[in-house]
C-alpha cells in the first residue's frame, strides 16, 4: 500500500474536517446535521487508514518465513478498501490515476 496515498488521504480528511467545522458553527440546521455526519465519516475513515497503515508496516508469515512485503488476502482487501475510499476524492488536486482500483 502506498504511504503517499495514505498521506494524501489524511490531508483530504483534514480539509473535510475543517469545512465541516465551519458549517457546524455557521450553517443552517440541515447543514449542521450534514456537518456532524461528515465529522463522524472523517473519524471512521481515519481509523480505517490508521489500521491500513499499521497493517502495511507489520510482518507477514509465509512458508519461507516472515516478510514485510508478503501479499496476503487481508493485505489485498485493505488496499482495495483504501483505494475505493480514495475514489471519493478523485476530483481533488493530487489524486493519481495509479491509485484507482
Amino acid at each position: 500500500m502506498s504511504d503517499e496515498l495514505i498521506t494524501w488521504l489524511r490531508a483530504q480528511l483534514d480539509e473535510d474536517e475543517r469545512q465541516a467545522g465551519i458549517a457546524l458553527g455557521r450553517g443552517t440546521p440541515a447543514a449542521q446535521q450534514l456537518a456532524r455526519f461528515l465529522l463522524a465519516d472523517v473519524q471512521a475513515k481515519r481509523q480505517i487508514f490508521d489500521h491500513a497503515s499499521d497493517w502495511a508496516a507489520t510482518l507477514h508469515h509465509t512458508p519461507e518465513g516472515w516478510t514485510p512485503q508478503t501479499t496476503t488476502p487481508y493485505r489485498m482487501a485493505m488496499e482495495w478498501t483504501v483505494q475505493h475510499l480514495a475514489l471519493a476524492y478523485a476530483d481533488r488536486d493530487g489524486y493519481r490515476q495509479e491509485w484507482r482500483p
